[in-house]
């Protein structure tokens, strides 16, 4: 059905059984497909951006595991470069850490998101690798809550960081006030964003695929 894929195994399952003479083993192919709707570099999106082409790699479609006979029969067309990979491989990661924002909040994130998404902060949006929120659990209904943009190190300028930030500064004190309080907002470079962080965070791009309005929520650990 495709007529490009991507290797998506790990690089020690490679080199291990590549060092002890394995044939026997299965590699992980993943569909490559162009859509030219896809132009945010997403840390958690469900479609990963390979290159400014618009080629991509959509989580939802189906995946293969094919043994090395099958990719050596295959035409070698091209490499991701070093800093793709290592995209490549954030993303791959972080699509089996991907929380459904706490439904308290979904309003919120959904609100923020739009915003976002405008078309009047595309030239900021398309910068940013992702934006995360951060709630504070308090008792009351304050909901309050930090915004961060991460940036590609390479363009996160000075400059640039104090636009983006402005950006999101705008974004983060437009909320409605009844849904949250915005306490926080800063445009990082992803050296200075911290693995605590990502963990305590969520995407902005998770509330679209969150619980609907008017389903209730599941019982229990989420």
């Amino acid at each position: 059905m495709y007529d490009e894929w991507v290797i998506a195994s790990q690089d020690c399952d490679l080199a291990w059984k590549a060092l002890i003479g394995s044939s026997d083993f299965l590699l992980e192919l993943r569909p490559a497909i162009v859509d030219a709707e896809v132009k945010d570099w997403g840390i958690r999106n469900s479609k990963y951006l390979l290159d400014t082409k618009g080629n991509c790699i959509d989580n939802n479609l189906p995946r293969l595991q094919v043994t090395p006979s099958v990719v050596a029969a295959g035409q070698h067309l091209s490499c991701l470069d070093d800093e793709s990979v290592l995209r490549l491989k954030t993303w791959l990661g972080l699509r089996y850490d991907r929380p459904a924002v706490p439904q308290r909040y979904v309003k919120l994130a959904r609100s923020i998101s739009e915003k976002v998404k405008a078309k009047r902060g595309r030239t900021f949006a398309d910068l940013v690798r992702d934006v995360l929120i951060h709630f504070t659990d308090e008792k009351d209904s304050t909901n309050p809550f930090e915004l961060v943009a991460v940036l590609n190190t390479k363009e996160a300028s000075p400059e640039t960081l104090e636009n983006i930030t402005e950006w999101l500064a705008e974004i983060a004190l437009g909320a409605p006030a009844e849904l949250g309080i915005a306490t926080y907002f800063q445009a990082v470079p992803d050296s200075g964003i911290s693995l605590a962080y990502i963990e305590n965070a969520f995407s902005l791009d998770v509330s679209n695929v969150s619980w609907p309005f008017k389903t209730p929520g599941p019982s229990g650990a989420v």
